[in-house]
């Protein structure tokens, strides 16, 4: 299978000839030693866990979202087992901020990009760990512990946001990605490896099931660099002119520079300017970010992010149902990265982790929910001839992502299915629900 892609890119450009030849010694050398390795034990059963406010820790065992308490600043939870521990998977309701774990009495800093499905792989096995929550207070739902051995499929590892992308997906809400995206993300990172960043623009943080959603979903399809959850409160709307009236629409504008000028990305992929079904905030981000595009180059723009990260033009933004320079994906092409399953497909899987919208929606081909239909917005590179790849007359060296993907891995169904059963999926459509 990784063989097989090695020949692709050497197809794609003879000079890296000697790099993939280096590269297949790599990945058969790192196939070698892991499957070497037995897969950890999951602990969390045989450890015991206190909390020193005296509750009921249960709850953190259940691998519920929907059990979950708020525990006060300086709140210390202790966990112990004799086997010993070897890794952690924390599972916060929103970002905890930066917060302390002390092993063999040395504290370790966590925290700092704002995971709420953390793992921590320790040096070495402890018998003892203490968890300290940090002074402004925290919800936590679940702590997982792991001996010696290789991960578990079903647990996700998460790495920072990249520091450059070859390709940013801005979808307006958890879910979008996969129902107007469709096959992007597993084709591009899960098959091809490239850094594809994520970029949500409004949040679900109302909702305590939604943001696990969103990040099931990115993992399902081969995301591993965690994305980002924007700071605009997800509301409904009809039309772009009452979305403006809820987000200050110079912030939502900075934004989107922002992350232009942070990631740096050769492709943006971006929703219909007419909101596919008519959604105003899908409208919106679109809309924004057609004003962010006219400016992330210009350094008197927003200098504040100017200074921080630099300027961008972004040589290639594609758009969702756009009329002009259309492009047509195939995501029926098999994936040796997902065992032959295709892009469409792995869509609707990824989709599938999004338990809450099940009623609502489905990863499709027609109208609007054409998933496969794009328009080449702007370019500085010229227009599309061949119109088979967002990444045309861009040249990018596409390394495979040998690493993991959970897809790739029979999935543990049991612990899975527990975690997604309990995720309080029911409830009414309202305007904060409403994607």
């Amino acid at each position: 299978m990784t063989k097989q892609f090695i020949f692709k890119i050497i197809h794609l450009n003879k000079q890296f000839f000697f790099a993939a030849i280096f590269l297949i010694a790599i990945v058969n050398y790192r196939v070698n030693i892991f499957a070497n390795e037995p897969e950890a034990t999951d602990l969390t059963k045989s450890t015991t866990i206190s909390i020193s406010s005296s509750e009921d820790s249960s709850f953190l065992k259940d691998q519920s979202y929907a059990t979950k308490k708020t525990l006060s600043g300086g709140t210390t939870i202790t966990l112990t087992n004799d086997s010993g521990i070897k890794g952690f998977y924390i599972i916060w309701e929103q970002p905890p901020g930066e917060w302390q774990l002390d092993v063999n009495g040395v504290p370790l800093t966590y925290g700092k990009y704002g995971f709420i499905h953390e793992y921590i792989a320790l040096d070495d096995t402890v018998k003892n760990a203490v968890i300290h929550i940090p002074a402004t207070g925290a919800i936590i739902a679940d702590v997982s512990t792991f001996s010696i051995g290789t991960v578990q499929s079903w647990v996700q590892v998460w790495k920072p946001p990249y520091e450059e992308a070859d390709m940013v997906v801005i979808p307006t809400h958890a879910d979008d990605e996969f129902l107007f995206f469709g096959g992007t993300m597993p084709y591009y990172a899960g098959e091809l490896g490239l850094k594809v960043q994520v970029v949500y623009l409004t949040n679900h943080w109302a909702e305590y099931y939604r943001p696990h959603e969103l990040l099931n979903g990115l993992w399902e399809v081969g995301i591993t660099a965690y994305p980002i959850i924007g700071p605009f409160t997800d509301y409904y709307s009809t039309s772009l002119e009452h979305a403006m009236t809820l987000y200050p629409i110079n912030d939502v504008i900075g934004f989107q520079v922002q992350m232009i000028r942070r990631f740096k990305p050769k492709v943006i992929i971006a929703q219909d300017f007419n909101g596919e079904y008519g959604h105003g905030v899908h409208m919106l981000n679109t809309y924004t970010l057609s004003k962010a595009l006219e400016i992330s180059n210009d350094a008197n723009s927003y200098p504040d992010s100017a200074a921080q990260y630099g300027t961008w033009d972004v040589p290639k933004t594609y758009v969702h149902l756009y009329a002009k320079n259309q492009i047509t994906m195939n995501w029926d092409v098999p994936l040796d990265g997902f065992g032959g399953t295709s892009a469409f497909d792995m869509a609707i899987r990824g989709f599938a982790k999004h338990k809450s919208q099940q009623t609502y929606y489905k990863v499709g081909r027609e109208g609007v929910f054409n998933c496969m239909l794009f328009g080449l917005y702007r370019s500085t590179v010229g227009e599309d001839v061949k119109k088979n790849d967002f990444f045309e007359n861009i040249d990018v060296f596409r390394t495979y992502s040998y690493s993991r993907k959970s897809s790739l891995i029979p999935l543990n169904e049991q612990t899975e299915n527990s975690y997604e059963n309990n995720a309080g999926v029911a409830h009414k459509l309202t305007l904060n629900s409403v994607k």
